[in-house]
């Protein structure tokens, strides 16, 4: 579950008290200047010439914090880390949100910032048994037609303060690219948006653009899951006796074949911390709008016990475009 706290947006913080980001990566701590001063999505950066300020403006994924500013322990989506706790590794900046996630970094940053395992095959060929037998697998789900995209909401109970309340979380997922998540609870709404903006609790003027980091990684966040395979998402690299295992984006992804059905997947990912096995049971299938999806989801980390991770899922299929794509706006 995301905690509340973490999709809080605020006006813009001068990164790491002014010094200039270029020499920073080059080890040096030169404060910039106030004439040199640039806004990239939500953090003010200093330069200490305009040589950096335009080197920056060129390519700033390369200059900027990592991840979108999110905490370098905890990953692209954990929400922000502060512009004042921050490390240099390997000649990229990094943001923490606590003393405590920067000391657990720094002992090991190749658990936190490797990526997951690679696969080198070529794509599977038309004319191939293995791309058949998975052909019959989606047909099984999606039967006669390939939806244009499916939403979904868990809904988690949860207690606070002994008062029982419920967590709902959203998602879309559209063959037309376009991906959402949006949390609701007690105190109001958040979301990511894939396409264009990240909104703070639904506050109509709180957003900022979202880095690539924070796009790739809620693209593979979202496109993981089952509806990712059904809509086409997931590319087929590799077919064993009951498996799949198949590539979404930069993600590898084992899926288990049982009775010509996805009946779970497990993949390796960086989700709050070092790097952890993640497996997805499912079961209880149901139809919605023709497809079958999972109503049970069960999931354990690094070959611990399974315990559901959600209460209760409910689909949508051909649903209209959600709202969140419409009621956040640009500048």
């Amino acid at each position: 579950m995301f905690a509340a706290t973490l999709l809080i947006a605020s006006s813009s913080q001068l990164v790491a008290d002014g010094l200039d980001p270029i020499l920073l990566l080059r080890g040096q701590k030169v404060l910039g200047q106030e004439a040199f001063r640039y806004t990239y999505l939500r953090h003010e950066y200093q330069f200490a010439n305009e040589t950096n300020l335009k080197a920056f403006k060129k390519n700033p994924t390369r200059f900027a914090a990592q991840n979108g500013g999110a905490c370098g322990r905890m990953g692209a989506l954990s929400g922000k880390g502060s512009s004042v706790l921050y490390e240099v590794v390997d000649g990229k900046l990094y943001f923490f949100a606590s003393e405590n996630c920067r000391a657990t970094f720094l002992k090991s940053p190749e658990l936190f910032t490797s990526p997951g395992p690679t696969k080198t095959q070529s794509p599977f060929t038309s004319t191939s048994q293995a791309e058949k037998a998975w052909n019959k697998v989606l047909a099984n789900h999606t039967p006669g037609r390939r939806p244009a995209s499916i939403a979904w909401t868990e809904v988690t109970p949860y207690k606070d303060q002994g008062v029982d309340k419920m967590w709902k979380s959203h998602r879309y997922i559209g063959i037309d690219s376009k991906l959402a998540m949006w949390e609701e609870w007690e105190a109001g709404r958040s979301f990511f948006l894939r396409d264009g903006n990240r909104f703070a609790e639904g506050k109509p003027n709180e957003y900022f653009d979202v880095h690539p980091d924070e796009r790739g990684e809620l693209m593979e966040v979202l496109a993981t899951g089952l509806p990712g395979f059904l809509l086409g998402y997931a590319k087929p690299l590799e077919f064993g006796v009951d498996t799949v295992t198949v590539r979404i984006n930069q993600r590898v992804i084992t899926a288990k074949i049982e009775n010509d059905l996805i009946a779970g997947i497990s993949y390796e990912d960086h989700e709050a911390g070092p790097l952890t096995k993640v497996e997805l049971r499912f079961s209880s299938f149901d139809r919605f709008g023709g497809v079958l999806l999972p109503t049970q989801i069960e999931r354990r980390t690094n070959g611990g016990a399974w315990s559901p991770a959600k209460k209760e899922t409910s689909y949508r299929v051909d649903e209209a475009v959600p709202i969140v794509f419409s009621d956040v706006k640009k500048n």
